[in-house]
Formats: C-alpha cells, sequence, structure tokens
C-alpha cells in the first residue's frame, strides 16, 4: 500500500483493507491497521494519489474504521497530515468537491 504507482491497485487494496478493519473484528484490525495507515496516507496525499478522488474517499473511509475498531493511538503520529487533508476538502463549498460522497466522507471522519 505504499503506491508503488499503480493507482487502481492502491485503491484496490485501501478497499480491502477498509472492509477488514470494519468487518473482521478488533484482532484483525490491530493486525492491519499499520497497513491501512500507510494507504490512507498514500490516497489523502495529491502528489501520491495520482488524482484519484476514488482512492481518496476509500482512504477517507480508512480513517473512519481505523477510528472506530482499531487501538486509539493509531492515527496519532499521522494526525495532523489526516486532519489538514480532510479539512482541505470540507472548507470548501460541498459543491466545489468532486465527489459529494468523498465531502461526506471528510465530514464524518471530522466528526
Amino acid at each position: 500500500l505504499i503506491g508503488g504507482g499503480d493507482v487502481r491497485a492502491t485503491y484496490a487494496a485501501v478497499c480491502l483493507f477498509d472492509d477488514c478493519v470494519e468487518f473482521c473484528g478488533r484482532n484483525a484490525a490491530r493486525e492491519v491497521t499499520p497497513t491501512l495507515i500507510n494507504g490512507i496516507l498514500v490516497g489523502l496525499n495529491d502528489s501520491t494519489n495520482g488524482g484519484d478522488d476514488e482512492l481518496k474517499q476509500a482512504a477517507v473511509y480508512g480513517v473512519i474504521q481505523v477510528s472506530l475498531n482499531s487501538p486509539p493511538d493509531c492515527l496519532v503520529p499521522h494526525a495532523s497530515n489526516v486532519v489538514n487533508a480532510i479539512s482541505s476538502i470540507t472548507s470548501q463549498p460541498k459543491e466545489l468537491c468532486p465527489s459529494e460522497a468523498l465531502f461526506e466522507n471528510c465530514v464524518a471522519a471530522m466528526a
């Protein structure tokens, strides 16, 4: 999930890890969260996500799932980057966001 240049493969992997954290229980979440966080950081960063809004949306959804299902300190080292990336999306009107679902995920993640 480090990127490797294949944005669509990164998107698929982030979606898979999002689902694992959400549906496979706390032990699985604890196990895969460090890898998912790498994908989240790739997906949120415009210099590494290839401009792919679906990857960005999956990354934000991953933030939500990590916050809900993983140990509470997992996102702490990355909080500044995550909050800045998400707030840059929510600071604009919803109509200007490239995707309504991306905007809504960002609002949910900030909550």
